[in-house]
């Protein structure tokens, strides 16, 4: 029988990086609110599912993630990734590009203890 938090640890990182079209449409939630005592087993869990995430061409079998639509998008993600990180939020998983793959692809990424002024 399946582990229903691991499911559901699963299940939310699918659903965040995948039916929001890897964060590419304007409704992408930009944050999880957490309950306080839940917290650090949430991060190490969802770090854990977006680890396991695996980026490449999308018509590859096992591939969870494609490209970003353009130049301007990867550099609009690492725009806002350095803001947040100089704010004080923290990297946990992920946060640059996937040169190996092309000039389009960006590590899945999870960002903690971003501030509240944060987009």
């Amino acid at each position: 029988m399946p582990n229903p938090v691991k499911s559901n640890y699963h299940n939310l990182t699918i659903s965040l990086f995948l039916t929001f079209n890897i964060y590419q449409t304007c409704v992408s939630p930009n944050r999880v609110f957490v309950q306080d005592k839940k917290y650090d087993e949430y991060v190490s869990k969802l770090a854990k599912a977006v680890s396991g995430l695996k980026l490449g061409d999308g018509f590859t079998e096992g591939v969870s993630l494609g490209p970003l639509i353009n130049a301007a998008a990867v550099e609009k993600i690492e725009h806002h990734i350095k803001d947040a990180s100089n704010s004080g939020a923290k990297v946990v998983v992920g946060g640059q590009r996937e040169s190996d793959l092309g000039d389009w692809y960006f590590q899945p990424t999870l960002l903690t203890d971003i501030p509240k002024r944060m987009l």
